[in-house]
């Protein structure tokens, strides 16, 4: 027994020292040498130990896993690939900004990893694609069962093809459609960047039902044999809508394709004055273009490179082909019922007066795609403004500055007033030294504007969407534009001469 310092005297401790005893050998527990390691890994932890047993659930095959390395599995994979849009590098990707726990966001094991590892090259060649001017991945994902591969490749071209205005493929892209039987599976969509050593996801469109994409396919298929177009598909509205690039030529406003495209594969309401803006910009900028004989952005728009410097026969070119397109995707919204408001409705009796030839030609077209009224009447306001050109034109006016009246951006009431103002007053000023040359251009005019005046009435009531109006105003001046020969050729003339 002992004292020690802090205790009173009626305190005291006792220091017992076991030992075993074998026959005559004698071991003292606290020196021997496996006491001795117990003791110390109790103290300091045995730390291949605590390894083994720590687990985590790895986020793709949900097993608890004791090789659980995101961190280092990630790096291995390419830096162009899509593999690389899990970030490990950046504070802002772990949680409670503690680099040591990307495990807690996203746990891969290595099982997973090695798999994953594997599909990669295969994945980035073979389901690559460019949609839009972007990259582009297709997942694909069976509903009940795998998918053979023999099948994924046939709809990888499919979807290739749908995306892409190429007329030379169309054949056979009906021709894999129809022979397409296996409908039990879905797609995902993802488009993305890299500037190859990490990628960014720009959007995804996911859970794509192959039964409704082929929907989607036949419904444009259906309204490009309606208005002529047998290349009409998904790929068009990529050419429809204006992108701006950067100096790189990096698109900027490229989202808003995309977005477009997902509210029609994925069917969520389309705003009809989105479409009219839409088409409205892609006039005002083409218009900028022509002017300037200059195609140094909007390189997306169709054809704008090759036109641009056809001056105003390239612009009447492009304002045809870009208004039927727009009628087109209205029918195609229409028909997939995903458009916030109706816009155009199909009359089923077609006038039975006795017209001239021209005019009952226009109004069936009129009828058959549904033109309102008022609709009716800034489409004949359109075809006096194109009769009025080729009137300047033949006074040596080559580029035609009546189109300098119209407002791309949006007409207005008052723009459509102050242009009906002046397509009078145009009239009056030309009519005497046109008549001996082309006194059917006189005589076309007078029946377009009677049948505008009847249709619109008092003026100010027109409609009320500026880019609407703009709409119906330029798809009947691009009615009276007549291509030559073939539209490769981009030569444009009167279609009564």
């Amino acid at each position: 027994m002992c004292e020690l310092e802090g205790l009173d005297s009626k305190q005291q401790i006792g220091l017992i020292i076991p030992s075993i005893i074998k026959g005559q050998q004698e071991i003292v527990v606290s020196t021997h040498s496996d006491y001795l390691n117990t003791i110390e890994e109790f103290l300091q932890g045995d730390k291949k130990s605590k390894k083994k047993i720590k687990q985590r659930v790895c986020h793709i095959c949900g097993n608890y896993a004791s090789d659980i390395d995101t961190k280092g599995y990630s790096t291995k994979f390419s830096g162009s690939s899509i593999s690389k849009v899990f970030v490990t590098t950046t504070i802002n990707y772990s949680p409670l900004f503690n680099k040591n726990e990307y495990e807690k966001n996203f746990s891969i094991c290595k099982s997973c990893y090695e798999k994953w590892f594997s599909g990669e090259k295969k994945i980035m060649s073979d389901n690559k694609l460019t949609i839009a001017g972007e990259n582009a991945v297709i997942l694909f994902e069976g509903l009940f069962k795998s998918i053979e591969q023999s099948e994924i490749e046939k709809w990888i071209t499919n979807i290739d093809i749908a995306f892409k205005p190429i007329e030379d493929k169309i054949d056979y892209f009906k021709e894999e459609l129809e022979n397409q039987e296996i409908n039990d599976f879905e797609f995902h969509i993802i488009f993305f960047k890299t500037d190859g050593k990490s990628c960014a996801v720009k959007k995804s469109i996911e859970n794509i039902s192959i039964i409704h994409f082929n929907e989607i396919i036949k419904i444009f298929k259906e309204v490009g044999q309606l208005i002529r177009k047998e290349h009409f598909n998904l790929g068009l509205i990529y050419r429809m809508i204006p992108v701006q690039v950067n100096k790189k030529k990096e698109q900027l406003n490229i989202n808003r394709v995309l977005d477009f495209y997902s509210s029609i594969i994925q069917g969520t309401t389309i705003s009809v004055h989105t479409v009219f803006d839409y088409y409205s910009e892609a006039l005002a900028c083409s218009r900028r273009k022509f002017l300037a004989k200059k195609a140094d952005n909007y390189y997306n728009l169709y054809q704008l490179g090759r036109l641009v410097n056809k001056e105003t026969k390239g612009f009447e070119y492009f304002v045809k082909e870009i208004s039927i397109f727009y009628l087109g995707l209205i029918k195609v919204l229409t028909k997939l019922e995903i458009l916030d408001k109706e816009v155009l409705t199909v009359e089923k009796d077609i006038s039975e007066l006795e017209l001239n030839p021209t005019i009952q030609e226009k109004e069936n077209f009129l009828c058959l795609n549904g033109f309102s009224k008022e609709a009716k009447g800034l489409f004949y306001l359109g075809c006096m403004t194109y009769q009025i050109g080729r009137m300047q034109e033949m006074q040596n006016h080559k580029n035609k500055p009546i189109l300098n009246k119209i407002s791309y951006m949006g007409m207005g009431t008052k723009d459509i007033l102050d242009l009906y103002c002046v397509l009078l007053e145009k009239f009056n000023q030309y009519q005497s030294a046109i008549r001996k040359k082309a006194i059917y251009l006189i005589i076309d005019f007078e029946k377009y504007h009677h049948m505008a005046t009847k249709y619109l009435g008092n003026l100010p009531n027109v409609l009320g969407n500026e880019k609407e109006n703009l709409f119906y105003l330029m798809s009947g001046y691009s009615s009276c534009i007549y291509i030559k020969k073939s539209a490769e050729e981009e030569d444009t003339n009167d279609s009564e001469q």
